[in-house]
């Protein structure tokens, strides 16, 4: 049964290869990437690689930091293999300030005023194509507390070395630093779907 997609999967018209490469060692990660390939092209068995790969980011990252992240890790898992025949996907979630615009706020300044939401950055590399990038819309955003984030932004070694999500679990707001948003959500909504969501809907995207 789907359980993530705001498409269907079904009705796509893109058809992946069976190689498949993913930048990261990350359980949550990868076991989304697979469970999201199951639905979307069930009828393949893919042999996937899966490579810790470096963001080049500060562990929280902030706007067009998540992007450069998502990127920077998909160009690290397409140089270890053949990308004339496979398909890499790289995940990197980060918080963007809300915007009372309606637009994506890409600022990687910190405001310590502002509210901060976290949103999953989906980068797909296609043989033959240049990377697509697609990030979680507002309805999958998960707002995350203003205190906790100062906090991680006022920690010894600031963003570069903490996640607020790290913050909220040693705190113990949360039961997982990898997975606060679903304590935040009060179960509504997890990483893990968050994630699938736009894998999903990149890849919907791409199918067009």
């Amino acid at each position: 049964m789907p359980l993530y997609s705001h498409h269907d999967a079904r009705t796509h018209g893109l058809i992946l290869p069976p190689n498949i490469g993913v930048a990261s060692e990350s359980k949550i990660k990868t076991s989304t990437v697979d469970e999201v390939l199951d639905q979307f092209q069930p009828e393949t068995d893919f042999a996937i690689m899966n490579t810790s790969v470096p963001s080049g980011v500060p562990e929280q990252p902030l706007g067009q930091e998540a992007i450069d992240g998502a990127l920077n890790r998909l160009a690290g898992i397409v140089k270890l293999g053949d990308g004339a025949t496979r398909v890499c996907f790289a995940i990197e979630n980060g918080l963007f300030k809300v915007s009372g615009t309606g637009n994506l706020d890409l600022s990687t300044l910190f405001d310590p005023t502002a509210e901060y939401e976290d949103r999953a950055v989906v980068a797909i590399g296609l043989p033959g194509r240049l990377p697509f990038v697609h990030i979680s819309p507002a309805e999958d955003a998960v707002r995350f507390p203003r205190d906790a984030v100062r906090a991680a932004h006022d920690a010894p070694g600031g963003f570069a070395e903490h996640t607020v999500g790290s913050i909220l679990y040693e705190t113990g707001r949360v039961h997982d630093k990898q997975d606060p948003h679903i304590d935040l959500t009060d179960g509504k909504l997890s990483r893990k779907v968050q994630m699938a969501r736009a894998l999903l809907d990149a890849l919907a995207q791409l199918g067009e």
